[in-house]
Order: C-alpha cells, then sequence, then structure tokens
C-alpha cells in the first residue's frame, strides 16, 4: 500500500504540476517551446490547438520552476493526506459520515448529476454560447464556444488519463473504502475514481469564463460553481474529498492556461502570456528639475517612463 501511495504521489506531482505551468513556466524567448505561439490561439484551428495545448499542460515539466513544483507538492500532499492507508483513510471516513447524514432537503438541493447529466449540459452550454455569437454577432462568444470545446478536451484527456493509471475504487465500489489497485483495475472501476472528472471540468470552464469576461458576477458565478460540484460529488457518494482535492486545482490550472495560452485576449511578450487590454504601469523615475535655457529652473517635474 504504501509503495502505490507513493507511485501516486509522483503521479500527482507531475500532473499538477504539468497544469501549473500556465504562467511563467518559461521565462524567455529562446526557450519558447512549439506549443507557445500566438500562430495557436483563437481563431486558429482547433485540432492543432488542442494537440498543442495537450503537450503544453503535460510534457512542459523540463520548464517548471519553483512556484511550478509548490503547486504540484500542494496538491499531492493534500491528496495523500485524506488517502492515508488508516483503515479506513480520513476521505473514507468523511464519505461514512456524509452518507449517514443525508436529508431529504439536500437530496433536493443536490440531484445526483450523472455522467450522462453532466456532459449534456457541457454540450448545451458550448452551443448556446455557440448560437448567440451567431445569432447576435458577438465573436467573443463565438470564441468563448470554442474555447470551452477545447478546454473540456483537454480536460478529460487528462483526468481520465490519470484516473485509469491510478486505478482506485470510488466510494460506491467495494467496501467503500476508495482502495488503490493500480493501472490494471482502473478501467473496471470507470467513471469512478480519482481525481474528479466533474470538478476539474467545473473549475476548468468556470477558471476560463471567469478570466475571459472579467466580470464580478461571473466570479461570483464561478465561487458557486465551485462550492456546489465539490459538495455535491461528496454528496451523492460519486467521489472522496481526495478525489475533489486533485481534481479541483487541475481543473483550475487547466482553464487558466488555456486562457492565456488560447485566447485572443492574450499575446505572448518575451515568452509570457500578457492581457492586451492591460497596459503596463507606468515606471516612475523621480522629481526632476524643469525650466526652459532661458529663464532656467523655474519649478519641479514629476517624470514617468510609459
Amino acid at each position: 500500500m504504501g509503495l502505490r501511495l507513493a507511485t501516486i504521489g509522483l503521479l500527482m506531482a507531475v500532473a499538477a504540476g504539468c497544469a501549473a505551468t500556465q504562467a511563467g513556466a518559461v521565462r524567455n524567448e529562446a526557450r519558447r517551446p512549439f506549443y507557445k505561439s500566438d500562430d495557436l490561439r483563437y481563431p486558429a484551428h482547433i485540432v492543432p490547438r488542442f494537440f498543442s495545448s495537450l503537450a503544453g499542460t503535460t510534457v512542459s515539466v523540463v520548464y517548471w520552476d519553483g512556484r511550478d513544483w509548490a503547486a504540484a507538492g500542494l496538491t499531492a500532499a493534500g491528496t495523500l493526506a485524506f488517502m492515508a492507508p488508516t483503515d479506513p483513510s480520513p476521505d473514507a471516513r468523511l464519505q461514512f459520515w456524509i452518507q449517514d447524514h443525508r436529508t431529504r432537503l439536500l437530496d433536493n438541493v443536490f440531484p445526483r448529476l450523472t455522467t450522462e447529466r453532466f456532459s449534456a449540459f457541457g454540450f448545451c452550454l458550448m452551443g448556446a454560447f455557440a448560437l448567440a455569437g451567431l445569432s447576435l454577432d458577438e465573436p467573443e462568444l463565438l470564441e468563448m464556444s470554442s474555447l470551452m470545446l477545447e478546454t473540456l478536451g483537454v480536460t478529460q484527456f487528462l483526468h481520465v488519463g490519470q484516473k485509469l493509471m491510478v486505478g482506485r475504487e470510488g466510494p460506491e465500489q467495494g467496501d467503500g473504502l476508495g482502495i488503490v489497485y493500480g493501472p490494471t483495475a482502473g478501467p473496471g472501476f470507470f467513471p469512478a475514481g480519482t481525481p474528479s472528472g466533474h470538478t476539474a471540468s467545473v473549475f476548468a470552464i468556470s477558471t476560463l469564463l471567469m478570466g475571459y469576461f472579467d466580470e464580478p458576477w461571473f466570479d461570483w458565478l464561478g465561487y458557486a460553481a465551485w462550492a456546489y460540484i465539490s459538495v455535491s460529488v461528496l454528496y451523492n457518494n460519486q467521489h472522496f474529498i481526495s478525489d475533489v482535492v486533485w481534481g479541483a486545482p487541475m481543473g483550475y490550472f487547466i482553464g487558466k492556461w488555456m486562457l492565456e495560452h488560447r485566447s485572443s485576449r492574450y499575446r505572448y511578450r518575451h515568452g509570457i502570456p500578457v492581457r492586451l487590454r492591460d497596459s503596463e504601469p507606468a515606471s516612475f523615475v523621480g522629481i526632476l528639475p524643469w525650466g526652459t535655457p532661458s529663464e532656467g529652473v523655474v519649478g519641479l517635474s514629476a517624470a514617468w517612463v510609459l
């Protein structure tokens, strides 16, 4: 069991850090990898965008810095703490407690979000953005629909791959203890397992929407979606809290990576994505003398470099 947990910890560190390279993974222009190009931003074709984004969120480990490793370490530590082999693990104990305290009211507040319902809602949301963009002639809405499709594709590929590699039973499988069996058992437990795809997907799309539109009410909706999905999958016995702790930051960093590296609102500057509408802050130089050749110094002026 200890070896399995160590393997999971290494896998989580790599997975979380790969997604966390979304900001500042490359610090100078000379080292910019192929997947960091403004030619791959929307409205570039979605197929090359998808595969380059998949590479950007998985193979960029060679460009990690201290912040990326810190994010990976925190995610791994939090997940492993809940998965500790204490027979039963802390997350299994929490799951038993939650199921013992179900109520009719909460059953209505948190209906079970099956994979089919969840997928249907996601495609309807993307379709609504596309339809609104076409009918209202709003290119931003069309772009968002395309970015959402790409983001969901990357998120599904990454979380399913990790889930199959871990091969952990879900709360409704076996004795509900969340035992890890490894890659050979992963397909049999799917769609249950670690990490939570529901959580990763909601965090990824919400982060993308919140960052793209940059409006306070989008932020509040996003935070509400984060809280709801995290509680829902626990209440409905679909995932352990360790699955959520792993899936949430993974989705967040994927969404942020897609926003900064694939949306038209950003451009690369020295290898770093910079939001187009955000001007760089003026650099204050100091207080300088001011005057004319004929009159000499007659006052002072404050100077900035714009």
